[in-house]
């Protein structure tokens, strides 16, 4: 049900997608992936445009047997995502249950079987008191009725979720890791004001569910593929007010976050650096080879902390910005 209101949340669509098994298996799902990936959409878009009659070109990158099982459930998707408007929160979960016969699923007659189903039963119960409010409200209720509900008050311990779900919580000390472009705001958001807006308002939902201390965490490289490459820092952090920030840190565009009460309270630009120690050896029009990658050219190079940053565009996974210590380029003639 939270994929049905939400399409793009390929987590839920990957938990649910061969449960009960319907002949999707691993090998289909990475076919679903990775060309979800190569068109830059969600896996759930993907399977709604096979399921209404995906055109040719979007059939023939799935095997015969795989494009029948992803379509057959596509149908079922695109039909249950109609009914979110006409259908009670508990009645589309009655439809959805017996679809996909989720009671003989799980019911083998044994007693954990049995008390499989009874929970099922115990959540369409939860859904039946959500007639009225609807399916949003049943979805936000569920996602705070989890273990972070039977922890004593004064447990010692940490509790890890997502953004979305922390709506209504409150804790005294709040991190929220992975704060660059790309991840908050998603690259998705990036030409749709109203998508960057939303972002805007989920980052503003995790900096007030922190009573006394929050941590804003983000890396200076992430690793992919087993490689390191730079990020940019998330650009909501540039909108935070001077005088709410503590710690003294450096952005990678080169502005300076001074410690509350030291007497500078806006940007300051850095100080002039000596030369750098080394000399670039990629440029622009260069040709090279990943290991990983293959074939790509080089479009832009630049000295960053005593190392050669490298904007590359790959002929098979287009724009990659890379660490040349680290990402064993090989030059081709």
């Amino acid at each position: 049900m939270r994929l049905l209101r939400n399409p793009n949340d390929d987590v839920s669509l990957t938990r649910i997608i061969n449960t009960p098994p319907r002949g999707i298996g691993n090998k289909t799902l990475l076919a679903l992936r990775t060309y979800a990936q190569k068109i830059n959409r969600s896996m759930g878009e993907v399977l709604l445009e096979l399921g209404s009659g995906a055109q040719p070109k979007v059939i023939e990158n799935f095997p015969g047997r795989a494009t029948a099982a992803l379509a057959s459930f596509g149908e079922r998707f695109n039909r249950w995502r109609e009914m979110i408007g006409r259908l009670s929160p508990v009645n589309l979960m009655d439809l959805i249950l017996e679809d996909i016969s989720y009671q003989a699923y799980l019911d083998d007659g044994t007693e954990e079987g049995r008390e499989r189903w009874e929970n099922v039963l115990e959540l369409r119960r939860l859904a039946a008191e959500f007639s009225e409010q609807g399916l949003d409200a049943f979805l936000e209720r569920v996602a705070l009725v989890s273990d972070q509900d039977t922890l004593e008050a004064n447990a010692n311990v940490p509790t890890l979720l997502t953004l979305h779900a922390a709506k209504g919580l409150e804790f005294r000390v709040v991190f929220i890791v992975g704060l660059v472009d790309g991840m908050l705001p998603h690259s998705r958001s990036f030409d749709d004001p109203d998508a960057m807006q939303e972002e805007r308002r989920l980052f503003y939902v995790g900096i007030t569910r922190a009573r006394d201390r929050l941590y804003l965490v983000y890396p200076q490289n992430r690793s992919a593929y087993g490689f390191s490459e730079p990020v940019e820092p998330s650009r909501f952090l540039d909108d935070i007010p001077m005088t709410l920030l503590d710690e003294s840190q450096t952005s990678q565009s080169g502005r300076r976050l001074t410690r509350v009460g030291s007497g500078a309270n806006l940007w300051q630009e850095p100080q002039s650096r000596s030369a750098p120690l080394i000399e670039p050896r990629y440029r622009p029009g260069m040709r090279i080879f990943h290991p990983i990658w293959a074939e790509g050219m080089v479009l832009n190079s630049r000295i960053q902390d005593d190392d050669e940053i490298v904007d590359i565009f790959f002929e098979k996974v287009g724009l990659k910005r890379v660490a040349a210590s680290l990402a064993r380029l090989e030059i081709r003639p």
